[in-house]
């Protein structure tokens, strides 16, 4: 037993060209010796054309993956010729019945089917008129239904295979498109957070050098003012950047302690931002109106990067300018809307919105069902209005 399965195991390891040829061949061998043996069993000495009816009849089979039909109709024509001239049927169709298991497996229903049903019941009408008895008559029906089923099968298998096959290349395709479409939605998200953080506090640190550079012989108390400004909007900016550096850094053991940063800024903090932006040569005015009220960290952070954003643009564009910061409550809505008056236009001029602070705005406001609209007024000046949705408060 070891031995067999030691050559099966070596006859599927081969080409499957080669173990065809090698199972049709053992096949042919064995039919042939069926038919040497001694009546009733047998024939005797075969003659030629029995020994090539015979071998007609099985040996196709080497190729029977290459054109399982024309296979199947040789091995079922050689075999019909066996029994009309008369040989004793010693053998079954063992050719035919192959072929017709790979007829069934390898070709479409919509052609094997007509082939089958043209060939099969031609055999079966031959064999009555050629006096087989009922006994090899049903032997023959039911080998050749086992064959065309287990055919079948393995159709339906290989298709469902295939089917499988391309679902899992499909969902693997699918699977990179949202990991590709998870990681730029990611480095938009820390591009925005870093341009907001970096533009803010460099255009403060700008104005500022500038004016203690001007006043720096003539004024050493406005010289130092603006000096201590620099230190602590530097500072502020360096700890917001590690903060949005964090995201990006694994740490390199699981029980590593996490770093610990101030929270993120919200709309409590208004005052530090303005006061700022006052530093900078800015006169910023904070109304509110409405109950105030905290809001959730999402919101809170959208609202407070719009008005960072806002006031860095008037930095930016509108010197000499002043700026007011109206913030007003409602029970399911907030609306921030940050004013200024300066002579020269925003970046998005009297058109929609435009540039990568106004567009990240945009996408911020997006991200909690908000709206965001900017331009410039027709006596000077821009505008930029944020609607957040809220829930109510509670009672």
């Amino acid at each position: 037993m070891r031995l067999i399965r030691s050559a099966m195991r070596w006859a599927l390891a081969l080409q499957p060209q080669v173990a065809d040829t090698i199972v049709a061949a053992v096949v042919t061998c064995v039919a042939l010796l069926l038919v040497h043996r001694d009546p009733p069993f047998g024939i005797g000495q075969p003659t030629e054309l029995v020994v090539a009816l015979v071998f007609l009849s099985v040996m196709p089979n080497a190729f029977r993956r290459l054109a399982p039909i024309l296979v199947f109709l040789v091995t079922s024509a050689a075999y019909s010729a066996y029994l009309l001239c008369g040989y004793p049927d010693v053998i079954t169709p063992f050719g035919a019945w192959i072929a017709l298991y790979t007829v069934a497996a390898h070709c479409q229903t919509r052609v094997s089917v007509p082939v089958v049903m043209a060939v099969v019941p031609a055999l079966l009408t031959l064999m009555v008129l050629t006096g087989g008895s009922w006994v090899s008559l049903v032997q023959w029906v039911m080998h050749g239904s086992v064959a065309w089923l287990l055919g079948a099968s393995r159709h339906s298998l290989t298709q469902r295979n295939h089917q499988l096959a391309e679902l899992a290349l499909e969902l693997h395709a699918d699977r990179e498109r949202l990991a590709q479409r998870a990681v730029t939605e990611e480095r938009v998200r820390i591009a925005r957070e870093l341009h907001d953080v970096v533009a803010h506090h460099m255009s403060v640190i700008s104005v500022q050098a500038g004016l203690a550079r001007y006043v720096f012989d003539t004024d050493r108390a406005t010289a130092s003012n603006a000096l201590a400004t620099i230190a602590d909007t530097s500072r502020e900016a360096l700890d917001e950047m590690r903060r949005v550096l964090a995201l990006l850094r694994l740490p390199a053991e699981d029980d590593e302690p996490e770093p610990e940063f101030d929270p993120q800024p919200g709309l409590d903090r208004i005052e530090e931002l303005l006061n700022r932006v006052r530093a900078a040569g800015v006169p910023a005015e904070l109304v509110v109106t409405g109950t105030r009220r905290p809001l959730p960290p999402g919101p809170d952070l959208c609202a407070y990067r719009v008005v960072q954003e806002s006031l860095t643009n008037v930095l930016k564009h509108a010197l000499p300018a002043s700026a007011t910061v109206y913030l007003h409550y409602r029970p399911r809505e907030l609306t921030v809307r940050v004013v200024d008056d300066g002579q020269q236009p925003a970046p998005a001029g009297t058109g929609p919105v435009s540039g990568h602070g106004l567009a990240g705005m945009r996408e911020r406001a997006r991200l909690y069902d908000g709206s965001l609209t900017a331009g410039a007024h027709a006596h000077g000046g821009f505008a930029v209005e944020l609607r957040l949705p809220l829930a109510p408060p509670l009672e």
